[in-house]
């Protein structure tokens, strides 16, 4: 008798996943909730383009727009812009994945994916990474889009994603609440998009990856919607893997692994021997980064004066910076201390993000750099 019971419960449940909004049944809201009705139309916008693809033609759908985060009273709290990118011509939406994409900060908006890296257009920039006047969209060889639907997500307050009016932004920062948002946002998105059924996928970069992995558990757990991908650029889930010695002291993982970066970019600048090919150059100090100078690192004080006179030394050769400025630092070389270093021979600071986009020195005199040009 009680077989029956669990399919049954389980089709409930999928309905209230699948439902656009929440019960409006009288009996089950307050009647303040009830005053709380809002019954205006998500705005949005469609166009449509070919994109000229490894000699063949993609013909797709942008759709650019808001959706509006409710709370459990049918409240406005927030508009979430989002521009949706989908193939045209597709028979079968559930064979058509579908790839929600997340930029990091957390204060950075989505158009760094969007238009620098999978979105059907990009920026036009040079090989430095920098855009030349007149600025222009060029069709994206690199883009995703013959392999998956895209949305490109604003988090509030990034972008044209903003609180409504009397709302505080605030209350959707923070790990958890930015996730409980976004998750309801990737509800509404993939119900008035008919995409329940199809293979959803989340990307993020940077913070990015830390909110992707939030609302991979959120969206299982509230929504019993099951991923089938996340992708993870600029992982950052371990922080003590990207915080430096200035904040916290102690911590040398972060310029452990920090060391064949600067190295790449030295190497890229010429301020190392470049007579090895990159790949063994670079394979030499990751390996020097995890035995001698990790090893290094956790001796401390029991470091003899020897040992760190023949590390600075190995560090130097392959960071181009001084042993003098590597002495100064205890070894243990942060970001902003190397993008100032490197070229301030030329007045030259490199960029934090990449190193390749290069600015002048604005002020010479700090021992750091103060600004990142990239």
């Amino acid at each position: 008798m009680k077989n029956w019971i669990y399919p049954l419960l389980l089709c409930q449940c999928m309905t209230w996943g699948f439902s656009d909004e929440p019960s409006t049944n009288p009996s089950s809201q307050s009647t303040s909730c009830l005053q709380n009705k809002d019954d205006k139309v998500d705005d949005f916008v469609e166009t449509r383009h070919k994109l000229n693809l490894q000699g063949s033609t993609l013909s797709y759908t942008a759709k650019a727009g808001t959706l509006t985060i409710k709370d459990n009273c049918q409240k406005p709290k927030a508009k979430v812009f989002y521009v949706a990118y989908t193939k045209d011509d597709v028979a079968d939406k559930t064979q058509r994945p579908v790839t929600f994409c997340f930029n990091g900060g957390p204060g950075s908006s989505s158009v760094w994916l969007h238009l620098g890296a999978f979105g059907p257009k990009r920026v036009l920039c040079d090989d430095a990474g920098i855009p030349s006047f007149p600025f222009q969209l060029v069709d994206n060889t690199y883009t995703l889009l013959d392999s998956t639907d895209l949305v490109f997500v604003d988090p509030v307050a990034t972008g044209y994603s903003k609180p409504v009016e009397g709302e505080d932004a605030k209350q959707f920062f923070g790990l958890e609440n930015d996730a409980n948002y976004l998750c309801e946002f990737i509800r509404l998105y993939t119900t008035k998009n008919d995409r329940w059924m199809s293979p959803k996928i989340l990307m993020g970069e940077s913070y990015g990856t830390t909110r992707v992995s939030a609302l991979a558990y959120n969206l299982q757990d509230e929504h019993l919607m099951f991923l089938d991908g996340v992708v993870l650029i600029s992982s950052v889930l371990n922080w003590q893997t990207i915080q430096s010695r200035m904040k916290y002291i102690g911590n040398d993982l972060a310029c452990v692994l920090s060391l064949p970066s600067f190295a790449a970019s030295s190497y890229y600048f010429k301020k190392v021997n470049t007579s090895k090919s990159f790949s063994d150059f670079l394979k030499e100090v990751e390996s020097f980064a995890l035995t001698e100078y990790n090893q290094a690192l956790m001796k401390g004080d029991q470091l003899t004066s020897e040992e760190r006179k023949n590390i600075i030394k190995k560090m130097a050769s392959y960071t181009g910076l001084s042993e003098e400025c590597i002495s100064l630092n205890d070894m243990r070389i942060v970001t902003r201390v190397y993008t100032k270093e490197v070229l301030q021979s030329e007045g030259l600071v490199a960029g934090r993000f990449d190193a390749r986009v290069t600015g002048w020195d604005l002020d010479p005199s700090s021992s750091y750099a103060t600004y990142d040009p990239s």
